[in-house]
């Protein structure tokens, strides 16, 4: 498989995050499927600076101004495609908080039943006959629970198990993964996609292979927004700036960083490690510089982390120093 160029990542990382906008619409009950259409992550033969910046303008309140008029209160089932016309939507989307579905609550049957004056039921008596009281009868005989062969009989020494459905995990924010499970119980793993909705303030999870929505969580604002995502995204960046083997080991080594020391922790590391070196971007923008920028990079945030020799041995050097002659040969 060819290698992306720069642009054609940027291309897809848009063309992502407005699939991740549509998705969210049509949970709501919109027919996106046109959008989806347009909208899709194949590769133009060619990805100009003006088409990127055209998809970077694509902001959530355009594309829902753009399906204003074409809410159908319905949505499909879990994995259709979001291209799949809005004839096949069966489901119907629930309103937050209420319960009710999106169509009862604008049907005109509904609005009519509400504003119909109500029907008065005749008062019933103030008090009713006093009830004559019962004779008691006869204590009902006990049951036998010491029968064997009694429906109710209970043996005291036979130990009961509560059987407990193991919850199993859809995504995980973490490791960026979404999870899919199948019948013969294996798992397929999917990247997992988080969309912020500025309309409902609310975050939603989605599994970036199915377009299905995992989770929506209300949105928890923070007067110190955590930057750990983003920092791990620049460094992936680098890290993916590389031939295929290069790539592999720098991405590898970073996710057992963050399996060993958590997220935050790699993300602060990566952070000190570029304040330490502040011509190390730059660096790393150089042809000839940034192999050893990189290696530099990766030495100094392992040194913080202090990491086992695994990750250690992931940062050696694989190449002669006589190979390194020409470096466009490893980039």
């Amino acid at each position: 498989m060819a290698k992306l160029t720069t642009n054609q990542q940027l291309y897809r990382k848009q063309i992502n995050r407005i699939r991740r906008i549509l998705s969210n619409l049509r949970s709501e009950g919109y027919d996106i499927s046109g959008l989806a259409t347009q909208y899709t992550s194949a590769l133009p033969k060619r990805v100009t600076k003006k088409t990127l910046s055209d998809l970077q303008d694509i902001t959530p309140k355009k594309l829902r101004k753009e399906v204003a008029n074409k809410f159908v209160g319905l949505r499909p089932k879990k994995g259709t495609p979001l291209s799949a016309s809005y004839q096949t939507y069966t489901e119907t989307p629930k309103i937050k908080h209420t319960g009710e579905s999106m169509l009862d609550y604008q049907s005109a049957q509904h609005f009519e039943e509400f504003m119909a004056t109500p029907t008065l039921q005749p008062l019933a008596p103030f008090m009713e006959p006093p009830i004559e009281p019962e004779t008691v009868s006869e204590q009902p005989t006990p049951v036998e629970y010491t029968d064997p062969t009694s429906e109710f009989y209970f043996d005291p020494n036979e130990q009961y198990e509560q059987e407990i459905e193991e919850e199993l995990p859809f995504y995980d924010v973490n490791k960026g993964e979404a999870y899919e499970y199948q019948a013969d119980g294996t798992v397929e793993v999917h990247p997992l996609y988080i969309e912020e909705n500025d309309y409902n303030d609310t975050v939603t999870y989605i599994d970036g292979e199915t377009g299905d929505i995992l989770d929506v969580q209300p949105r928890t604002i923070s007067t110190t927004p955590d930057l750990s995502e983003m920092a791990i995204e620049e460094l992936r960046m680098i890290a993916n700036g590389f031939s295929d083997t290069f790539s592999r080991n720098f991405n590898e080594a970073i996710d057992k960083m963050i399996q060993q020391k958590g997220i935050q922790s790699v993300a602060e590391a990566f952070i000190q490690s570029l304040d330490n070196h502040p011509n190390m971007l730059e660096r790393l923008s150089n042809v000839k510089e940034k192999y050893h920028a990189v290696r530099e990079l990766f030495g100094e945030m392992i040194e913080k982390l202090d990491m086992d020799i695994k990750v250690r041995d992931l940062m050696r050097n694989e190449i002669t120093r006589d190979s390194m002659a020409d470096m466009e040969d490893y980039l």
